[in-house]
């Protein structure tokens, strides 16, 4: 009998063993690797220009929209016409699926974009500043800076 009670003791003991541990070993702390972004802060968000930017993987809701020149009308057909939405950026010929957006904060986001337009592809980079409690868009071109910032309305 007292063999039983060994083996009996001995199994209970390989069976406890294959349980999960009471608690889980930590998780290796990420290794930062030049050019990525780090992870997405707390909420609220730090204000443009303060605090780290990080990576998004959609254009955040406060950009979405319909937006035109101060004097256009926001007829679909005028030129300087720009639609936001989560995934894609469209102009007046030529329309881009988003590749990466970059936040800067709740006001201020970088858009890198697979454009296409009267025949032709290209990669571009956006910077989008929301202005006046979001009724005013300014856009820069990342690719050329030279060009000046463009200011545009919500349209609705």
């Amino acid at each position: 009998m007292p063999r039983y009670s060994i083996l009996a003791g001995a199994l209970a003991l390989a069976l406890a063993s294959c349980g999960e541990p009471a608690d889980p070993p930590a998780a290796p702390e990420a290794e930062e690797t030049p050019g990525a972004a780090p992870a997405a802060p707390a909420s609220p968000l730090p204000a443009a220009g303060e605090g780290p930017s990080f990576s998004a993987a959609a254009i955040p809701a406060a950009f979405h929209g319909k937006w035109d020149l101060p004097d256009a009308p926001c007829d679909p057909v005028t030129d300087g016409r720009l639609e936001i939405a989560a995934s894609e950026v469209n102009f007046y010929e030529s329309h881009g699926a988003v590749t990466r957006v970059t936040i800067a904060g709740p006001t201020q986001i970088d858009v890198a974009a697979d454009m296409s337009g009267e025949g032709e592809n290209w990669a571009a980079g956006f910077r989008f500043e929301l202005k006046d409690g979001g009724k005013t868009l300014v856009t820069s071109d990342l690719e050329e800076p030279t060009l000046p910032p463009l200011a545009r309305k919500r349209c609705t």
